[in-house]
């Protein structure tokens, strides 16, 4: 009788033991879904940042450049087009899904799912608007260089577009890779939960 006492207690013991676990795993669930939602809502207001720096820097240069006779109507038309084309493939296509404020609030795989996908479609749009953007530059400099300015104002712009050139590329690729491995990262922690679940 008392062996069956004892039993029945180390039984329950056990099973406290279990639930507690189990409630450590949901807490410790729930602080990484915050921890990740985190991270992708502080790279969405980095962009947004980005996006609202853009039109600071880009509308003095072009009224300078235009005041001076330095870019034809047809390139800056160009321009507008092709940076309002990558604002909005960017906000329909490439990061609709990940802007989900509910994002991590749906099931693990699909949140992976939706994570590699976003991914996929972040270099996929690189490849799509570097082309585009290497048109603007080699039309850029023909415009320079075929202007009818002065011909320090045109050294000053090559210059400048040079300078910016090179910072905005070292700015993109920082920019990209730290996206990436922020994107990694969190599929690396998707999987780890999943693995968990799995057991």
């Amino acid at each position: 009788m008392e062996e069956m006492n004892e039993l029945q207690q180390m039984q329950a013991e056990l099973q406290l033991l279990k639930d507690k676990l189990a409630n450590q795993e949901i807490v410790s669930q729930r602080l990484m879904r915050k921890a990740m939602s985190d991270r992708i809502t502080n790279s969405k207001k980095r962009k947004d940042r980005m996006m609202l720096f853009l039109p600071i820097i880009l509308v003095p240069s072009f009224i300078i450049i235009l005041s001076f006779d330095m870019m034809s109507i047809p390139l800056l038309i160009y321009t507008l087009a092709y940076l309002i084309f990558c604002v909005l493939y960017d906000y329909l296509y490439v990061s609709k899904q990940v802007n989900d404020r509910n994002l991590f609030n749906k099931e693990l795989a699909e949140c992976k799912k939706i994570l590699v996908e976003y991914k996929r479609r972040w270099l996929r749009s690189l490849f799509i608007t570097s082309p585009l953007c290497i048109i603007f530059l080699i039309w850029f400099a023909l415009d320079l260089l075929s202007s009818t300015s002065e011909r320090y104002l045109v050294v000053a712009s090559l210059i400048g577009g040079v300078t910016g050139l090179i910072g905005g590329t070292i700015y993109s690729i920082a920019y990209c890779r730290r996206e990436m491995k922020m994107v990694n990262e969190i599929i690396a922690q998707l999987d780890e939960l999943l693995s968990v679940d799995k057991e």
